[in-house]
């Protein structure tokens, strides 16, 4: 008779690393701390220094109270992050053109998780232990080593895409041979895993369609949509780091993360300039740009919207855990998506842990996407982001007032949220 579950956590990012992915598989992996025994498979990039670090991170998931194990493997990559690799992985992206499964970094990773799995599985076998798999991407090339796992142990797999992949529209795979190795490598999951968890319903509605009939019908047999969560506790961990002042006698708008290619702060410098020409701003308004700002985007923002220098603060990048601190300062919160087409099917991150800090928020995104409904559904402030007009209304409309209430049910809370994938995972 077999013993209990042993879950086995295969996540690329994993704290200390500072990257979006990190912190969102540690929140569900900290309260599905309290269901199952689990192992974490992570890269150990201590050595290699890919990736920025914040050593506060691991301390911010410590504090579970389980009687279960819980054990973190971390495994290097194929070589250390030095100039030479650099330039041999840009090279390979040129040819390939695939920034997915034969990344040089991730699939020479992807291998090392491989080879440790493959001696580990017969080992809790052999112990009794149920062993169950679960895989988080980003990066995709997890979802290639699960499939793996799985045709070989006959594992139950549980498969998580915070972006779409083949029909990602940001991160497209230019060459037909990257194009066929990685349909390959999503129709594998798709056919191998028990249950695949997208962000929200235009993810899922994407990767459904893009199948023929019969790929379809097991696609909606097995997605099921499970969004991004907050974690309470993390607004009061000390983060032990300045943070960027935000003056009591003034309005603060505060945006928080990077700004690059499309994606720039132009549309809402754009209002606030027309309408201080028209003297109708505030006096009161003060945005503050928390991050990475692309150098021909500063550029732009000092040279063409100079008369804003008493209206806008642009600060560094601050660490996950202290952006969360400020939220919690601003008067409103701005989240600013790029112009697309068609209704974007990613659902931003910082928005869900925007929500948990009960301060009113502000999208600027593009119509029915996710932003749009995420915004909609919960009561906060939304303008297009081609309509300047719409966004000079909006500005001028702002208030002091709190944020929506929230349900008490919230389905973005990480209670609910780890719910979920517990239902999915023992199911």
């Amino acid at each position: 008779m077999l013993g209990p579950p042993y879950l086995i956590v295969i996540s690329f990012f994993y704290p200390p690393v500072q990257e979006a992915e990190s912190f969102l598989c540690a929140k569900v992996v900290h309260g599905l701390q309290e269901h199952f025994s689990m192992e974490i498979v992570a890269l150990d990039d201590r050595n290699s220094h890919f990736f920025p670090h914040d050593s506060t991170l691991l301390s911010a998931f410590s504090n579970v109270t389980s009687s279960h194990s819980f054990t973190i493997s971390r495994l290097p990559p194929p070589v250390r992050n030095h100039r030479l690799f650099r330039k041999l992985r840009g090279a390979w992206w040129r040819f390939v053109g695939d920034p997915f499964v034969t990344d040089p970094l991730f699939s020479g990773w992807g291998h090392r998780v491989s080879r440790y799995l493959r001696r580990r599985i017969p080992e809790l076998k052999q112990k009794g232990r149920r062993v169950q798999l679960m895989t988080w991407s980003n990066p995709v090339i997890v979802h290639a080593v699960g499939a793996s796992l799985v045709r070989e142990f006959q594992l139950p797999w549980v498969a998580h895409l915070s972006d779409p992949w083949t029909d990602n529209p940001y991160s497209k795979i230019d060459k037909p041979w990257g194009q066929h190795l990685n349909r390959k490598a999503e129709l594998a999951m798709l056919k191998e895993a028990n249950a695949i968890v997208l962000t929200n319903d235009i993810a899922l509605d994407r990767f459904t369609k893009k199948w023929d009939a019969q790929e379809q019908k097991i696609a909606q047999s097995k997605c099921q949509v499970i969004p991004h969560s907050y974690l309470p506790s993390l607004y009061n961990v000390d983060a032990r780091i300045q943070l960027p002042t935000l003056p009591t006698d003034r309005f603060n708008l505060v945006h928080l993360g990077a700004f690059y290619g499309i994606r720039t702060p132009l549309p809402l410098l754009e209002a606030m300039s027309n309408l201080l020409a028209r003297n109708e701003l505030s006096e009161m308004i003060l945005l503050h740009l928390v991050g990475m700002i692309d150098p021909t985007i500063l550029q732009t923002i000092q040279t063409e919207y100079a008369d804003l220098t008493s209206f806008l603060r642009i600060h560094e990048s601050v660490s996950y855990l202290a952006s969360l601190h400020l939220m919690k300062g601003a008067d409103v919160l701005v989240a600013i998506d790029a112009p697309t087409e068609e209704p974007s099917p990613f659902l931003p991150s910082k928005l869900v842990d925007y929500w948990g800090s009960d301060c009113p928020i502000w999208g600027i995104s593009t119509k029915e996407g996710v932003t749009d409904h995420f915004l909609r559904d919960t009561g906060h402030y939304f303008s297009e982001v081609r309509d300047v007009a719409s966004i000079e209304h909006t500005l001028n409309h702002l208030s002091e007032n709190t944020a929506p209430p929230r349900d008490p049910q919230d389905q973005y809370h990480n209670k609910q949220v780890v719910k979920r994938y517990k239902e999915i995972i023992s199911g």
